[in-house]
């Protein structure tokens, strides 16, 4: 499969697993938009949830809700700015095993659903250490296609982050549909060299590049900009 293989090229399976390799937060929270965006002009029926959200103000969902004009659905939100468990113990309540997670995520009424991990795929959702991985894991022993959508930046570390997170995913037989990189701006030497390395390394295409600042774009601004973001003919350059 070419790196440069568009989302309409793609198809993608039915559960999508948005989850950050180096990226979290808003820039992360815009990409899984811009792809709620670019599947629902495709003609699909599109759900976003994000099962765990940590936050003391705009939490994920909400984020990708204004940026996407599509409603995503927080299944667990804490108030507070931590990893999951430790949120949950600070407000003395209990987390869903993770595997609940996956059954929501099977009985899904639409044709595609995003699922967005706020937290990276091997942190923890739940005491017993389940994880977003877990998710995917019972979702395919379900019987339901799923595939993993990487999202990383720029940085020095996005390789390593990157070939960790494929590794991992790997072992679990999960895999990985396709790359997003969040934050792009400058075209330099490291740049370039990490679009070149980014889909060996996750074994699966590069299909964007979100601009930084596309977290603080109003949802009409987002849709009319997001095609480009996945259309190699417009940054493919980048990389040669």
């Amino acid at each position: 499969m070419s790196v440069e293989t568009t989302l309409d090229e793609l198809a993608l399976p039915r559960v999508v697993l948005v989850t950050g390799a180096g990226s979290t937060g808003p820039e992360h929270a815009a990409a899984t938009a811009a792809l709620a965006v670019l599947l629902a002009d495709a003609g699909r029926d599109v759900g976003i949830a994000v099962p765990v959200v940590t936050a003391t103000g705009e939490g994920d969902g909400e984020v990708i809700t204004r940026l996407s004009g599509r409603s995503a659905q927080e299944w667990q939100r804490l108030h507070d700015a931590l990893p999951p468990v430790a949120a949950a113990e600070r407000a003395g309540v209990s987390l869903p095993p993770a595997v609940k997670h996956a059954l929501r995520a099977a009985g899904t009424e639409h044709d595609a659903l995003l699922l967005h991990g706020a937290h990276g795929l091997l942190v923890p959702l739940d005491a017993r250490g389940g994880t977003l991985a877990d998710v995917g894991t019972a979702l395919r022993y379900k019987g339901v296609s799923t595939g993993i959508v990487l999202v990383t930046d720029l940085a020095a570390t996005a390789l390593n982050h990157v070939a960790l997170a494929a590794e991992a995913l790997g072992r679990r037989d999960l895999p990985v549909v396709g790359v997003v990189v969040t934050g792009v701006g400058t075209e330099g030497a490291l740049e370039r060299a990490h679009l070149q390395s980014l889909p060996r390394l996750a074994g699966a295409p590069l299909l964007a590049l979100v601009p930084a600042g596309a977290a603080d774009l109003d949802a009409a601004t987002l849709s009319s900009q997001a095609p480009a973001w996945f259309s190699p003919d417009d940054w493919w350059t980048m990389s040669s």
